[in-house]
């Protein structure tokens, strides 16, 4: 539950907190004076409700940018969760779908994968098809076994792609154009971005992440290892 903040521009550790709580946050940020806490320009965070309330309350300038790795994170694990719902539909005694369950179950990480890296010209031998076969031509027989799957990851990989090529505008109209057979989970985690769209869009106007951040925390797991 410990909270950890840097300097953006010199990636400067700041202060470690014993307690992310909203009450603990408040407590601590309000020791300092309202005319410092007004020069904050910006305040990079995850989707951590008692973030907003804490910027929202004590930072009246600050731009809140949700850190684009956990905007990922989150459209990544619903696709997944989808996945693997529809996976457990193939775990059955008939040979056919126990085949297709652990097709789905090996292949997860294409179906992750962003669809522009995959590869369509090296040909691998891939047991559980008994041929060869590119990893483009994996995920077209996976998706071919669920339409909700297939439409959740088509949605997925436009909200990628908007989303890796700085297009706002592109994302936002995803956001407001759901397909008709993506899956519930994609449904709530879009709810989720849409409440959040205003952050999000000063997310694809700014240079900073949480990146650093991020790098300093695994140096401190790996001291506590």
């Amino acid at each position: 539950m410990s909270f950890i903040y840097m300097d953006a521009e010199t990636h400067e550790i700041l202060d470690i907190l014993p307690n992310r709580q909203l009450h603990a946050l408040r407590s601590y940020f309000s020791q300092f004076p309202l005319a410092v806490r007004k020069q904050v320009q910006s305040v990079v965070i995850d989707m951590n409700a008692p973030y907003f309330i804490v910027i929202k309350e004590l930072f009246p300038n600050a731009k809140t940018i949700i850190d684009r790795f956990h905007i990922v994170q989150l459209m990544n694990r619903t696709l997944n969760q989808t996945r693997i719902r529809i996976m457990k539909k193939f775990n059955h005694s008939a040979t056919y779908d126990q085949k297709d369950y652990t097709k789905l179950k090996r292949y997860w990480r294409l179906i992750l994968q962003d669809s522009t890296t995959l590869d369509f010209k090296q040909y691998r031998y891939q047991s559980l098809f008994k041929s060869y076969l590119a990893t483009t031509d994996v995920v077209d027989y996976l998706l071919t076994l669920d339409d909700e799957l297939k439409a959740t990851y088509h949605y997925y990989q436009d909200l990628l792609y908007a989303f890796k090529t700085a297009d706002y505008m592109s994302f936002e109209t995803l956001l407001n154009t759901l397909p008709q057979h993506v899956s519930n989970e994609m449904k709530t985690s879009v709810k989720t971005l849409k409440k959040h769209k205003n952050h999000i869009a000063n997310t694809f106007q700014s240079p900073h992440s949480n990146g650093p951040l991020e790098g300093t925390i695994t140096k401190i797991k790996a001291l506590n290892r």
